[in-house]
This record gives structure tokens, sequence and C-alpha cells, in this order.
């Protein structure tokens, strides 16, 4: 059991970390936009994060359409990626369906 709880804290210790080095890197959106997962009108870390939550089952959505960055229908880890991806500048804009 403490060996499950030092890797959790240490998961959220590593995200914790990440979204303070990308924080900086967030995009303003509009209300219900492609990749504002916890609709708080920017494109950051949080959503990626907010996104493994829901496909965990620990997260309610608000706005599925807004998860659905490469507009399939479908809300699964491909998304998570894009948006990560997105995030990172390794994509420069959503949807992606490349």
């Amino acid at each position: 059991m403490k060996n499950k709880t030092k890797k959790i804290i240490s998961f959220l210790a590593v995200i914790g970390t990440m979204s303070t080095m990308f924080g900086t890197m967030t995009m303003k959106t509009s209300a219900n936009y492609l990749g504002d997962i916890n609709g708080d009108n920017l494109i950051s870390m949080s959503d990626t994060i907010a996104l493994a939550r829901f496909l965990n089952g620990e997260y309610v959505l608000s706005d599925y359409s807004a998860a659905d960055v490469n507009v399939n229908a479908i809300i699964d880890d491909v998304d998570r990626q894009i948006l990560l991806a997105f995030i990172m500048g390794n994509i420069s804009s959503l949807p992606y369906t490349g």
C-alpha cells in the first residue's frame, strides 16, 4: 500500500511540475472550443489532465464536443495524445485529422 501511495504522489508531482512548466504555454479560447476540456477558456496541461481523468472514469465532461479534438465522434486516448501534441506545439491547429 505504501508503494502505491508513493507512486501516486510521485505521479502527481510530475503532473504538477509539467503543469507549472507548460502553464505559460496556454492558449485563450472561446466557450465550447475544441481542446478546452475543463471550460476555463484556455487550452493547457490542465485540459490534458482532465481528459485523462475522464478516460479513467474520474471526471465528468461538461462539453463532449470540446474533447473530440480529431472530430471522429469518439473520445479516446488518441484525443488526449493529439491535445498534448497541440499544447507542446507539435500540432498547429485543432481539429487535427492527420
